[in-house]
């Protein structure tokens, strides 16, 4: 049946930012039962020998489904070094011009998966992010910006 699947993948990536955190690699296995989706992510950023360190990995159960052109993620993060955390994201399908995909997506969450500090250090309970989304063939890019730290990512993707 093509309506029930597992697939496995991993990312490596490096911030070229200034003040950048350092590499991140991330794996993931996802297992596919008609319209949704669940996935478990390992998210991991190492640091010289202590590639073992729980500190270092975070990891994250998420569920997705796609309802017409919305696809719907809920997820949930955890791990050794962080409070537990949730993230809802509603990502609409443009659909494609002149062979690119274009998509806008808005995502709230609480706590580590998007980090909102006040002018007096503490911590917000929620974030909002939003996300353009354009790909071709292989290659995807994302404008992420999160609008409770006023900071936003570009990231470039190249899928083998």
């Amino acid at each position: 049946n093509d309506d029930i699947g597992v697939a496995t993948a991993g990312l490596a990536a490096i911030s070229i930012a200034s003040g950048a955190t350092g590499p991140e690699i991330d794996s993931y296995i996802t297992y596919h039962a008609g319209p949704i989706s669940i996935s478990l992510t390992d998210y991991f950023n190492p640091t010289g020998k202590e590639l073992s360190n729980p500190d270092h990995h975070l990891y994250e159960i998420s569920a997705n489904t796609t309802l017409g052109k919305i696809d719907l993620l809920a997820g949930f993060l955890t791990g050794e070094s962080i409070e537990n955390s949730i993230w809802v994201e509603g990502t609409y399908d443009f659909g494609n011009f002149d062979g690119v995909g274009v998509s806008l997506g808005v995502g709230i969450g609480t706590e580590n998966y998007v980090v909102s500090v006040d002018n007096k250090g503490k911590k917000e309970a929620i974030a909002l992010s939003s996300t353009l989304n354009l790909s071709k063939g292989d290659y995807s890019a994302s404008y992420v910006s999160n609008v409770d730290t006023d900071t936003s990512y570009l990231v470039f993707l190249k899928s083998f």
